[in-house]
């Protein structure tokens, strides 16, 4: 459990069941006493804490979980996920300083010629076809889609419309997403995106200032006058809105987050239309921030920002309204983390896997035809091939090695077990968690966590707004 000081408060974040329990002198009084050992002490206020699954995990430990390949199928066939994600190429018309593919991270799978062919994404659609068949004769009757990876898919455009033709043949309902760098989007492209209602997810670094520094062509030419254009006649073209449209945006220590809040306001008729995804860039098994310094050391233009300072002067606009009725829509994707903090705290045990996916419960099949994870994974977490299906038994080994890592998080009683992000993305050749990983993230989940308190001390509904 995590212990959360306020400015007048104190409480501690219970793993076991999500809650924030006010830490008072009668509690701290039945945790201190014989050594934690929950079983041996009678308390009512523990007895009340305890039917709500408080400080259950003292009791239940976590258990190191053997899943066999008939059950492992099972669970995946059980699961609501039903998406398949086709990596069409290893190449890509952009170079962006922080991107995964670059040399800023070694241990990750590079730039490369390799291309799927359509023998491979037809391979590809007919496993996920039979894997959406076997979920609906279960009553499973989520949507099904496709997304296109790259690499940059669009440089495989003519393959993707092939597969699009195709998949609608084999599952009639099925939808599409696509994550592109946005340079290649002419007329022809925007209007199959819309005609087939895709998803589509463009990568734009807010300001141009901020955008053109990490993200430019081969060749170095700046992409946000690009880009931005290609935006907006997205927009214009669906005018009936039927294409989704979510909007990347990476920062880092360089990135000045009121310039980029006021660049939302700024162009708001844009900004409304689209879902803004603000993340930071990955600081774990990488040489970016240490390229930044060097870069960035007697630059004029760009200077670390105080991130924090900047994120309570925008928590002040949020509570003052401050771009009106737009003030929501514009701030909302700066405290996502927080939101989906308070929101995803809740619910049942994350025992084994804590909030990892099980492998295979969705798809991402590579331009050779092997298939991992997730696109984060790259091809360090390999789990079957196209001709051959899903490797159930793989799938066995490596679940039980994570689980055996999760049990080891509660022995060592990590305090933000129950939030954390570790899953297969974030593990290393030897099956163990990214060097700094948990430091790290046991510093932004321990800062968010006592945010949410903050914040609910001001007002219980203080998140109302963003539902």
């Amino acid at each position: 459990m995590l212990k959360i000081e306020t400015k007048g408060n104190k409480y501690l974040y219970d793993n076991s069941s999500g809650y924030y329990i006010p830490f008072n002198n009668e509690l701290k009084k039945v945790l201190n006493n014989k050594s934690n050992n929950i079983e041996g002490i009678q308390s009512e206020l523990l007895n009340k804490y305890l039917k709500l699954n408080v400080f259950s995990e003292y009791i239940v430990k976590n258990k190191i979980q053997y899943w066999d390949e008939k059950y492992i199928k099972k669970l995946i066939d059980d699961s609501y996920f039903m998406n398949l994600q086709l990596v069409l190429t290893g190449s890509c018309n952009l170079r962006c300083e922080y991107c995964m593919y670059s040399d800023k991270y070694p241990d990750h799978i590079n730039y490369n010629n390799h291309n799927m062919i359509f023998d491979t994404a037809k391979r590809a659609v007919d496993l996920f076809s039979i894997n959406v068949k076997n979920k609906r004769d279960k009553g499973i009757n989520n949507a099904p889609s496709i997304s296109f990876y790259g690499g940059e898919p669009l440089l495989q455009f003519d393959l993707m419309e092939s597969i699009v033709d195709y998949a609608k043949e084999q599952i009639p309902d099925i939808k599409f997403g696509i994550t592109t760098n946005g340079i290649l989007l002419t007329e022809r492209i925007i209007s199959f995106i819309i005609e087939n209602n895709f998803t589509i997810a463009v990568s734009l670094d807010g300001y141009k200032a901020n955008h053109d520094r990490n993200r430019k062509l081969a060749n170095g030419a700046n992409t946000f006058d690009i880009v931005w254009n290609n935006l907006k006649k997205i927009i214009e073209f669906d005018i009936n809105k039927d294409v989704e449209i979510l909007l990347l945006c990476c920062v880092d220590k360089y990135t000045d987050l009121l310039e980029l809040a006021d660049f939302f306001y700024e162009n708001y008729d844009i900004i409304s239309r689209c879902n803004v995804r603000i993340s930071a860039i990955n600081q774990l098994d990488t040489t970016y921030y240490e390229f930044c310094e060097k870069k960035y050391a007697c630059s004029q233009i760009y200077e670390k920002q105080n991130q924090e300072k900047s994120l309570e002067v925008l928590r002040d606009r949020l509570e003052k309204q401050y771009y009106g009725d737009k003030t929501n829509t514009i701030l909302g994707p700066f405290f996502i983390n927080e939101i989906s903090l308070l929101v995803g705290s809740k619910g049942t045990s994350r025992l084994p896997l804590n909030n990892s996916c099980i492998p295979g419960s969705k798809l991402t099949v590579l331009p050779t035809g092997e298939i991992t994870p997730c696109e984060k994974t790259g091809n360090k977490c390999i789990i079957g091939n196209v001709l051959d299906g899903i490797d159930y038994k793989k799938i066995s080994k490596i679940t039980y090695k994570f689980s055996k890592l999760m049990a080891t998080c509660q022995e060592k009683k990590c305090p933000i077990r129950r939030v954390c992000s570790a899953c297969f993305a974030y593990l290393n050749e030897s099956d163990n968690l990214q060097d700094g990983f948990c430091k790290l993230e046991i510093q932004s989940k321990s800062m968010l966590l006592k945010k949410i308190c903050e914040n609910l001390e001001k007002t219980p509904d203080y998140y109302e707004i963003f539902f």
